[in-house]
This record gives structure tokens, C-alpha cells and sequence, in this order.
């Protein structure tokens, strides 16, 4: 056993901080003089009082170290021990913290940059870099303390702090600094993990600061000037300039990024008002390698040696007109050559903006990225963190810090005793987000980002609406609302992977009905004709694996549908919103909003006490799936055939035959309470729900008027 002062979950400094909080200890002197009185000869006179004194003295050893005992093992236990069976971090600590640093009167500093030791695991260790000086935790953020004061006489701001990859060893911390009152500029070194600095005043302006990843060795550090980069090969006693573009043209550099293999590949990137720029010579020779501008920050895969990919944030001047959004994120697979827009669910506006990028220890495994929104409220009023968990082809808000500060950097930690952990340089100190067990894996869920889902070009596309929302701005509208009834597809697609270690994960949505057709019936439900409204489950491909949704109904109601999704963990899936209209002259509409998939991740924590093992259990949110399993079982193998109606060139007619495998109805049914619907409508949306996996077979037929069940085929 011990006690743990730089565990962040620990709920007191240490034992004596305990017994400061909890008087009840007082009790226990109290209850131990009471015992002295009762055994000591002056108390006891009489038989009787003989009698007790001699039962305490034999008994009072033993009664007094069980006692002693019981007390010690509960204090252990309060303190150092979570409060429930999610380890802290799922619980107590998700989502925002701060633990500074503060200034003299307990106001939070603004920090311009925040950097994480590479031991961070073990050592807990953070610098931020402020306009007050330099300040180091090494309590995971929650104490800080200043470990570099600028002269009292000179106003000095530090934009930039790094650590070496060998800081466990060496020591070594880079600090750049400004001193505005001598109009000058260079870097601060520790080599003592910050406790004392030597000024490098040879390094001149930094306006970017990175260590080669085997500096141990090489001793390689790069600083950003405006239109040079600056380079050490000696631990920043000497320098060399080399220019990014040729003489007469500007960069104004703003990030400097080193390859992860710097030592095999010597590859460096540098972003600024132009497009970004590589060496592939260590800093020599550069090249201008397109994509957006002005970029902002850039950053390289931890993998980059193998899958080659980068990602950079970007601001357009001047919105191009062309459906570009005016900011973003994109991404290249090829070392820089050519890119990628990967924006979806970023707001798209010029301001605040996402500026700041950092990627997730665990990128190999994970995919996770986040960035975050910084600057001036424009065209928008939230500086909120962002996270991707597809490497960046959509991005989930995670909102922003409270009381809303602006953002200057983002560095990203995962250790088992805290997870996955963002530290976030604001305006108003370092900020902590952890991020859940329970993590959403829908992006736009509330469909207002407006670039995130796929509405196929059909002949009644889906499209966004403001006439019907369940909450916020926007819900989705597929069907036919206005306009005539034509034989048509009207659907949104998006697809997301469930990571193969949840042990929980529950798709919800809400859905409101809109249809002149008659109700569709229990008996309907292998009808042959008919408009249709449903929600499917997909596989990478596009073939279906399970109808969650599948009826016929004009209720005219927001309703939520529910759906454990669990046993497809460790998939690529599609959900399918849509509606069929077969053109009979009567219209069928559905509008969709707040979808929602959360997956939970079966974390374990192993506590300070010996042989405590906390499980985590999520809660699962009740579903309408009976309580049988799902067995998901991807045979259908649609092959629709294109027929030639007079309005569209692509109008198969599919014909299925709903095949179910669970005979739990009145069960399905039951639990449909989830819910909160009693309609028939619900009732056959909550059967749908259940296992049934539909075989999928295309009929061509010369007409637009369908002769089958229609169940809509892939990518449609």
C-alpha cells in the first residue's frame, strides 16, 4: 500500500491531510481516554469496577488494535479509492478541469503553449508557457509552480515551450521567449527538468519551436523565423539559417512539424501564409507541396514512417465560392503531395476557426485526432474542442472550456490511470478535457454542420430542414414533403466504425412520421406495394444487415427509436435513413434528428489498495431489441438492375422477403415502452428492431411502380 501524492485521483495530498478533513478521529482519542479511565486503579475502587478493570485490561490489547486497524484500512479506503465501479476518469473527472496556474491573487494566467513529458505516464509532468513566466506541474495539471520569472524590470512573454523526446534523462526543456521591453528574442534552456535556465540569445526570433526525435543523439532542434528556419546541431549553442522560399518572397511561418523518423527520413514541414512546405534534407532545401492556405498548424501521423499521412488547419482569406469551406482541416496520405478536405462537421466560417491540432497517442489503434477552435467571434461564439475518431473525415464537438476562453494549443496524453486525456492552452490557464469511456461515435448527430452526412443524388434527394426539428436549428427530411408523388429514393448516409472492444453500444435517433397513405399493419409487413419509411444498418459494402426501421406510419410525432448495436463491434457500418415513395399520387415523408450511437469500452482500474479490482460496467441505456442477441448476418447480396422509367435512369424496383429469427414479439413489444410511444406505429418500428435480416432480392420490372416489398438498395 501507499500513498500516492501525484495520483490525480487521490482525493487528499496525504494522511495527515485526511485526518485535517475528517474530525472523527477526534472520536477516537475521545473513545481511547475513555478506555484509560475505565482500566487505570484511581477510576475503579469497588468490586464491580475491579471486576470491569480486570476484563478491560486482558481484553483492551487486542479490542484496541482491531479497532486501530479498522480505522487505518478506512481511511485508506476513502482516500484513495474511487466511489464507484467506473475507474475516476469514466466518472468523476470526464469531460473539463483546470488546475491552473494562477497568478498571486488566484487568478488564472493565459498560457500560449502547453507541452506534455514524454514520461508523462510515470512523471505526471507538464510545462505551459505563459506571459508571466514558465510554470511546471508534475501533478498531472492540478498543482502548478513557476520555474522561470522574467526580470521585474523587463515585460517578457514565452510563446513557445518543448521538452526532449529524453526528458526522463536529460532533462531538457526549450523555452522561447520575447522581451519586448530590450526588443529581443531567444530561447531559455533547462537541462535539470526545468528547475534552472541559461539564456541562448544567439537563437534569435522563434516562431516555431520543435527537437528532432532523436535528440538525445543528434542534438537537433529547429526554430521558426519568418520566411527562414533556424537550425542547432548543438543543443542551440550555434545556428544556421535556412531560407523557405527564394529571396524576395514571403512565408510568414507559423508551425514547424518534424517527421517522427526524422532519423532515417530527416523530413520537416512548415506551415505558414503560404500553402505548407517540406525538406526532406533536414532543413536545408525546401519545397512548396499545394493544398489550402494560409495553413496554421501541421502535424504528422506518430505512424508516418508507414502511412505517410499529415494533417494541417487552414483559413481561406477569401472564401474561394466554390463550396470550400472558409476553414478547416485536410490531410495528405503521401507525405504532403496532394490533399484531402477532411472538414465534415467543422463549423465552415472564417472565424473562430480550427487553428490547433494533436493527435492521439494510440493513433495506430484509435484513429483519433482532435482539434480545436481559436480567434475572434465572427461568425460564431464557442471555442470548442473537436474530436475525430476517423482520422479526421469527421469531427464531434465536444464543446468548449467553461466560461468559453480562446484557445492557443492543444497537447493529448493516454495513460491507464487517466485515459485519453486533451491539455488545452486558453486564455484562462490550462484546461484538462477527459474524454469518456462512453464516446459518440456519430458525427452531426443534430444534422447542423450541413457537410457531414451523404444525401444521394436521387430523383427526391434528401436535404436539411427547419420546419421540424425535434431540437436546435436542423433535423433531416427524407420523403416527399412538396412537389409532386414520384417514384423515388430520398435517404442520408453515414458511415462509422464501432471499435472492436466495446462492451456497450446503443444507436438512438428520433423520428417524426409524415405519410397520406394508410397506417402499414403487423399483417402488412411483407406487403409487396406501398411507401415505406425505415432506418438500416449496413456493412462497409452496402449490403444490409438489419432493418431497425421498417414501416408505414402517419403519426405526426416526434418518436425515439433505440437500438442495441453491440454485437457488431469491431465493424465499418452505414446507417441508412430514408423513405420509398412508389408514385401513387399520396406522399410520404420522414424528418430524423438527434441520432446518436454511444459506445462504451470496458475500462479496468486496479486501485492503491491490494487485491481491489475495479470493473467498469456502463449503464446501458434500455433498448427496444428483444432480449435475445442479435445475430447479424450480412447474406443479402442485393443486385438491383437499373430499369428505364420515363423520369429516371436508375428506378430498380427490389423485391425482399423478410426473413425473422426471433420469434420474441410480445417481448420486443413490451420494451417498446423505451420508447415513449404507445401508437401502432411504434409497435412495428419496435418489432423491427428485433433480429430480422432481410434477404434481399432485385426484380426488374418495366414500370416505376414497384411489385415488391421495397427494401431500398445500397447506396441509393
Amino acid at each position: 500500500m501507499r500513498f500516492d501524492r501525484d495520483n490525480p485521483h487521490r482525493k487528499y495530498k496525504d494522511f495527515w491531510d485526511w485526518l485535517r478533513l475528517h474530525p472523527a478521529w477526534i472520536v477516537g482519542i475521545v473513545f481511547g481516554y475513555m478506555v484509560y479511565l475505565v482500566t487505570t486503579d484511581e477510576c475503579c475502587s469497588d468490586p464491580v469496577a475491579e471486576n470491569r478493570r480486570s476484563f478491560m485490561l486482558t481484553a483492551r490489547f487486542p479490542v484496541g488494535l482491531f479497532i486501530l486497524t479498522m480505522v487505518f484500512v478506512v481511511a485508506l479506503s476513502v482516500f484513495s479509492s474511487p466511489t464507484s465501479a467506473f475507474p475516476p476518469q469514466a466518472m468523476q473527472n470526464v469531460g473539463w478541469r483546470s488546475g491552473g496556474p494562477f497568478d498571486a491573487s488566484k487568478m488564472s494566467i493565459s498560457v500560449a503553449d502547453v507541452a506534455v513529458s514524454p514520461n508523462y505516464a510515470v512523471d505526471g509532468t507538464l510545462f505551459a508557457a505563459t506571459d508571466q513566466g514558465v510554470y511546471r506541474s508534475t501533478t498531472q495539471g492540478h498543482e502548478w509552480q513557476p520555474v522561470l520569472t522574467p526580470p521585474r524590470a523587463h515585460v517578457f512573454h514565452f510563446p513557445h515551450v518543448t521538452i526532449s523526446p529524453n526528458y526522463a534523462q536529460d532533462g531538457v526543456v526549450f523555452v522561447a521567449y520575447v522581451d519586448d521591453t530590450a526588443v529581443s528574442a531567444g530561447l531559455y534552456k533547462s537541462t535539470d527538468q526545468g528547475l534552472n535556465w541559461s539564456q541562448l540569445t544567439t537563437a534569435g526570433t522563434a516562431t516555431a519551436l520543435v527537437l528532432s526525435p532523436n535528440y538525445a543523439a543528434d542534438q537537433t532542434l529547429f526554430v521558426g523565423r519568418q520566411h527562414a528556419v533556424g537550425k542547432s546541431t548543438n543543443g542551440g549553442a550555434t545556428w544556421t539559417d535556412y531560407p523557405l522560399v527564394p529571396a524576395g518572397d514571403s512565408f510568414d511561418l507559423f508551425d514547424l512539424a518534424i517527421s517522427p523518423a526524422y532519423t532515417e527520413d530527416h523530413t520537416i514541414f512548415a506551415s505558414g501564409y503560404s500553402a505548407v512546405r517540406r525538406s526532406e534534407d533536414g532543413g536545408v532545401t525546401w519545397q512548396g507541396m499545394g493544398g489550402y492556405a494560409p495553413t496554421y498548424e501541421i502535424i504528422p501521423s506518430p505512424n508516418y514512417a508507414a502511412d505517410q499521412r499529415l494533417w494541417a488547419t487552414y483559413r481561406s482569406i477569401e472564401a474561394p465560392g466554390d463550396g470550400t469551406p472558409e476553414s478547416g482541416v485536410f490531410r495528405s496520405s503521401n507525405r504532403g503531395v496532394t490533399w484531402t478536405l477532411t472538414a465534415a462537421g467543422l463549423p465552415d466560417v472564417y472565424e473562430p476557426y480550427p487553428r490547433h491540432l494533436a493527435v492521439s497517442p494510440n493513433y495506430a489503434a484509435d484513429h483519433t485526432l482532435f482539434t480545436a477552435l481559436s480567434g475572434q467571434f465572427v461568425a460564431g461564439d464557442q471555442h470548442s474542442l473537436y474530436r475525430s475518431v476517423n482520422a479526421g473525415d469527421a469531427w464531434i464537438n465536444l464543446g468548449s472550456a467553461p466560461n468559453n476562453p480562446d484557445v492557443y494549443g492543444i497537447a493529448v496524453t493516454s495513460t491507464t490511470m487517466e485515459g485519453v486525456v486533451v491539455h488545452v492552452a486558453t486564455a484562462a490557464g490550462v484546461w484538462h478535457y477527459s474524454v469518456s469511456p462512453c464516446e459518440e461515435r456519430i458525427a452531426d448527430g443534430g444534422f447542423e454542420a450541413a457537410n457531414v452526412w451523404q444525401l444521394p443524388n436521387t430523383a427526391h434527394p434528401a436535404g436539411y430542414s427547419t420546419s421540424i426539428v425535434h431540437s436546435g436549428v436542423h433535423s433531416l427530411r427524407t420523403g416527399i414533403t412538396d412537389g409532386a408523388d414520384i417514384f423515388s429514393y430520398s435517404s442520408g448516409v453515414q458511415t462509422f466504425t464501432l471499435p472492436a472492444d466495446v462492451v456497450s453500444a446503443t444507436l438512438s435517433l428520433w423520428w417524426y412520421p409524415l405519410s397520406a397513405e394508410s397506417e402499414l399493419t403487423t399483417g402488412e409487413q411483407e406487403a409487396s406495394a406501398g411507401d415505406r419509411q425505415y432506418v438500416l444498418l449496413l456493412d462497409a459494402q452496402g449490403d444490409t444487415l438489419q432493418q431497425l426501421l421498417w414501416t408505414r406510419s402517419n403519426a405526426s410525432t416526434w418518436q425515439q427509436l433505440q437500438v442495441d448495436v453491440t454485437a457488431y463491434a469491431g465493424r465499418t457500418l452505414q446507417l441508412h435513413l430514408g423513405v420509398y415513395n412508389d408514385g401513387n399520387g399520396k406522399k410520404t415523408s420522414m424528418y430524423v434528428d438527434d441520432v446518436s450511437l454511444r459506445a462504451c469500452r470496458n475500462l479496468r482500474y486496479d486501485d492503491y489498495l491490494p487485491c481491489i479490482l475495479y470493473q467498469a460496467t456502463p449503464t446501458t441505456v434500455a433498448t427496444s431489441t428483444p432480449t435475445t442477441s442479435p445475430t447479424p448476418t450480412p447474406t443479402p447480396t442485393p443486385t438491383p438492375t437499373p430499369t428505364t422509367p420515363a423520369t429516371s435512369t436508375s428506378t430498380a424496383a427490389p423485391t425482399s422477403t423478410p426473413t425473422s429469427t426471433s420469434t420474441s414479439t410480445s417481448t420486443s413489444t413490451s420494451t417498446s415502452t423505451s420508447t415513449s410511444t404507445s401508437t401502432s406505429t411504434a409497435t412495428a418500428t419496435t418489432t423491427a428492431t428485433s433480429t430480422v435480416t432481410p434477404t434481399v432480392t432485385s426484380t426488374p420490372t418495366p414500370s416505376a411502380t414497384p411489385t415488391g416489398s421495397v427494401t431500398p438498395p445500397r447506396r441509393r
